[in-house]
């Protein structure tokens, strides 16, 4: 049960459906506001990125500073969390209604 409870507080996804998670980016990036067509690019960039490490997850922009990310295989949940984490980009990533951040998910070699 600890196991259980642990992996849940750090993301993982405790059945092989679709996992969903909302993704928050800075207001700015690089000194530019976001705009329809950045977070169109950015969705399509990760989006590529993911296929190409055999995860397939569709991305799509839901507002100013947020995009939804629908991971097929949801055991990758975690593996993905990391990945956007890892991005300059993001800021945090929301799954089943709790924030994280780069520190609750990532360990000090993947920080550096």
């Amino acid at each position: 049960l600890q196991k259980f409870v642990k992996a849940q507080e750090q993301g993982e996804t405790s059945n092989g459906g679709p996992a969903m998670m909302f993704i928050t980016l800075p207001e700015e990036f690089e000194g530019k506001k976001w705009t329809p067509d950045s977070r169109k690019f950015l969705c399509q960039r990760w989006a590529t990125l993911l296929k190409s490490g055999s995860v397939d997850a569709d991305l799509y922009d839901i507002g100013d500073t947020s995009l939804l990310i629908n991971v097929k295989k949801g055991w990758l949940a975690k593996d993905v969390m990391k990945f956007v984490l890892q991005q300059p980009e993001a800021v945090k990533v929301t799954k089943d209604s709790r924030d994280f951040y780069a520190k609750d998910v990532l360990n000090d070699d993947e920080l550096r």
